[in-house]
């Protein structure tokens, strides 16, 4: 702090502050950063990352997908499994629930993650239509891979 006085004879009080030096400490600072869990959430739940959609999933194949979707983003660091879960298990808009789902004829059991407006249609089985969903979440996912450029390493 710094008092200076000005032409009047009034003096002025000047709070004199440096800018924080990585992101980390900017948030000591209550300067917002978006995580790239976030980030990666608010695109996939909107149905932003084209051609994969945002229906129940199970967890292993969402954060596979994060990492992915992370390297093409340029991302160096990406959130570790267990934190990557956990945020996305605080989101109100979605939900985290063990559910069972049909593999062939074979039922399993996973976690899924659902997101905003995923509701079950009238004439299936949850089963089934999770057997459905990560099926075709899958091959969206293979799509996306075959049309999305890869990012070159910085220099």
């Amino acid at each position: 702090m710094k008092t200076i006085s000005i032409p009047d004879g009034a003096e002025v009080v000047v709070i004199l502050f440096r800018a924080p030096s990585s992101p980390r400490k900017s948030k000591h600072i209550g300067a917002p950063e978006m995580g790239t869990t976030e980030r990666f959430w608010i695109e996939w739940s909107k149905g932003r990352i084209d051609p994969v959609p945002a229906v129940p999933v199970k967890s292993t194949q969402l954060y596979a997908f994060y990492r992915e979707w992370c390297a093409r983003s340029g991302v160096a660091r990406y959130a570790p499994e267990t934190k990557f879960l956990a945020e996305i298990g605080k989101h109100t808009d979605g939900k985290k629930q063990q559910a069972r789902y049909l593999h062939g004829s074979i039922t399993k059991m996973s976690t899924f993650i659902f997101p905003p407006g995923a509701e079950r249609p009238d004439n299936k089985t949850q089963r089934a239509w999770l057997g459905e969903v990560v099926n075709h979440f899958s091959h969206a996912v293979s799509k996306w891979r075959k049309m999305a450029p890869r990012r070159l390493p910085r220099a």
